[in-house]
């Protein structure tokens, strides 16, 4: 059942312009900080009107400017989950959960059921400000569920979570996305939330989606810079093409160019891609090894480059890579892999 989304609004300065469609059931959208996602996802609850555009899931019009469809919220069959998690402070827990529930006959039974499903049993008589964070989110979700929606709306669910409980709260998410039957509609900040729970990505930027599609496809190919640092990557030099050479002017290197890639005025290189070389006879191109600083985990070193233009580059080194680099020190270059290359457009 596919869902199609066209949005335009305006406001306070800021214009949305996405575009964007999803195949499965499970999909993610994910910006940066006033990207316009939180805008775009209220649109489709229906809690902010645009201008203009056109939303449909499974062949249903919710939102359609030229026929003048705008289906109110609360008919949309659409849950979404805020990230303040909203629950009532004065209501139990198992009264929060009964407000989800549109059929007052049901919710003697629904209550328990949802209650048992979400572990929440043993809580169902304390309040909101009793719980704990990952409690808060399961009764939010329960109360959601309880409304039988054929979309779920999740803006940035984990965000309010102490990183303690975050990875324990993402599983049992994930859990319960397996026998969800709608569509998930995650917004997140965070590339591996988007990865874990969803197989769609739309990643937006500055009002304007920058890539959509396969999860695993906008991740490995992204076409634009905005997309690659959603990604992951976090390496940029200007490029220009001279006959089948790549040129990164940033950088001074040149790599042999697919003469098929020419749509491109930036490159993107992946932290962890670097080829590190200690013979200085090494005919290969490849970025001097200045270190400028040297950022340490228990299993992955970050070691900062000054590149030839005055920036950073940043060089994931793992574990196993450590052992080396202790033994003979520095390499005296980092060369670059050109099947691994991202060619990007600027905007």
């Amino acid at each position: 059942m596919n869902f199609n989304a066209h949005i335009l609004k305006k406001y306070k300065g800021f214009d949305l312009d996405a575009e964007f469609s999803f195949k499965g059931n499970r999909a993610a959208i994910l910006g940066a900080s006033g990207s316009g996602k939180t805008m775009t996802l209220r649109s489709v609850a229906g809690i902010l009107t645009p201008d203009a555009g056109r939303i449909s899931y499974a062949e249903r019009v919710l939102y359609d400017s030229e026929k003048k469809i705008n289906i109110k919220p609360r008919d949309r069959h659409v849950g979404y989950m805020f990230q303040s998690y909203a629950l009532f402070p004065t209501m139990t827990v198992a009264e929060n959960i009964a407000c989800g529930v549109r059929n007052r006959e049901e919710k003697k039974t629904l209550v328990p059921e949802l209650m048992d499903r979400f572990d929440l049993s043993a809580l169902a008589g304390r309040k909101p400000k009793e719980l704990s964070g990952g409690q808060q989110q399961r009764v939010a979700l329960a109360r959601i569920v309880a409304s039988r929606p054929d979309i779920l709306l999740l803006d940035e669910p984990f965000s309010a979570l102490d990183s303690s409980v975050r990875d324990t709260v993402e599983r049992e998410m994930e859990d319960f996305l397996e026998t969800y039957p709608g569509l998930l509609i995650l917004v997140t900040h965070n590339r591996d939330e988007a990865f874990r729970l969803a197989h769609e990505v739309a990643v937006i930027d500055r009002g304007r989606v920058a890539a959509c599609g396969d999860r695993d496809e906008v991740f490995a190919h992204p076409v634009t810079v905005a997309a690659a640092r959603l990604s992951g990557c976090k390496n940029y030099s200007k490029a220009r093409v001279s006959g089948n050479t790549c040129i990164l002017t940033d950088w001074n290197i040149e790599i042999p160019l697919d003469g098929q890639k020419k749509d491109f005025d930036m490159v993107g290189y992946r932290a962890h891609d670097f080829l590190p070389v200690w013979d200085a006879a090494d005919p290969r191109p490849g970025l001097p090894v200045k270190v400028h600083r040297i950022s340490e985990t228990e299993f992955e070193r970050q070691i900062y480059i000054d590149a030839p233009d005055g920036s950073l580059v940043t060089w994931s080194v793992q574990r196993d890579l450590m052992a080396k680099i202790e033994r003979e020190g520095m390499p005296v270059k980092l060369c670059i892999a050109p099947e691994k290359v991202l060619f990007l457009q600027e905007e």
